[in-house]
């Protein structure tokens, strides 16, 4: 059965600039990469789920694409270890991981 609907019945396609963009395959990759390392590296509580660290790593995502660099990345994660987590803070090893935090996200 051959159906030609009227085209003027059907209800008109959004436009392309109103439709947020999805995000890129290789960011989302390396966003989940992030996320592990950030399991891996930060001192956590027992109560922290991967959901929150994926929310992290995509805000420092947004923070390094916004023109953020290792010292915004290692005051943002500071910040996220003394009052997100309440955990005490080491900022030099902040800084090696906020390093190896944007060397990752800037090759993906």
């Amino acid at each position: 059965m051959n159906y030609r609907p009227d085209p003027r019945s059907l209800p008109a396609l959004p436009d392309q600039a109103s439709r947020p963009a999805r995000p890129d395959r290789r960011q989302r990759v390396a966003n989940e990469v992030m996320a592990g390392f950030l399991w891996m590296s930060l001192d956590l509580p027992d109560d922290a789920n991967l959901d929150e660290i994926k929310e992290l790593a995509c805000d420092l995502a947004q923070r390094l694409g916004a023109g953020g660099n290792e010292t915004v990345i290692a005051a943002h994660l500071e910040y996220v270890q003394r009052n997100q987590f309440c955990r005490p803070a080491d900022p030099a090893r902040l800084m090696i991981v906020a390093k190896r935090a944007v060397a990752l996200l800037t090759d993906a």
